[in-house]
């Protein structure tokens, strides 16, 4: 007869696989976790990104309201406002774009150490969603030397470049 030999395996450890599959998770935990901070690292880039928003959603809000939407810079402050046409003398801000500035203004303020080129400018956008002026605008935001570049076109499209 064959003797039995004592079992010297413990079940205390982990196995191969219970560690690969632990991994594996543990990397797709950090992988997601790492694209949500990678917004935080770069103000430049943050501040691009806003601006074409701002620019491209009242370019829609102008065609979905028919109405006009100005944008108007000055002192590193977008303020984003509507009214029937692009020649009226009043405008009015609406509550559903661009943050709060307070006193009633929205739209959004330029980050320290960001500064745009031209620093003052006024984008109108009519209810067909073109510009109601009469040329292309190009805008420079620049920090620390480095600088994006975006165009606005007459047919109300934002190209960056």
């Amino acid at each position: 007869m064959a003797k039995k030999l004592p079992r010297t395996w413990s079940p205390g450890g982990f196995t191969l696989i219970e560690g690969i599959v632990v991994t594996a998770i543990m990397a797709i935990i950090f992988s997601v976790a790492l694209m949500g901070f990678r917004g935080f690292s770069n103000p430049l880039e943050n501040q691009y990104s806003e601006l074409i928003s701002l620019i491209r959603l009242a370019r829609i809000k102008a065609m979905q309201n028919t109405a006009a939407y100005r944008l108007s810079a000055d002192a590193g402050v977008v303020r984003v406002e509507f009214a029937p046409n692009c020649t009226s003398p009043t405008w009015s801000s609406d509550p559903s774009i661009g943050r709060d500035l307070g006193g009633g203004t929205r739209g959004f303020r330029l980050s320290d150490g960001v500064s745009m080129t031209p620093a003052s400018w006024i984008l109108c956008f009519t209810s067909r969603g073109s510009l109601g002026s009469p040329s292309n605008l190009t805008l420079n935001l620049s920090r620390s030397g480095n600088t994006r570049s975006m165009q606005v076109h007459l047919g109300g499209g934002v190209a960056r470049q």
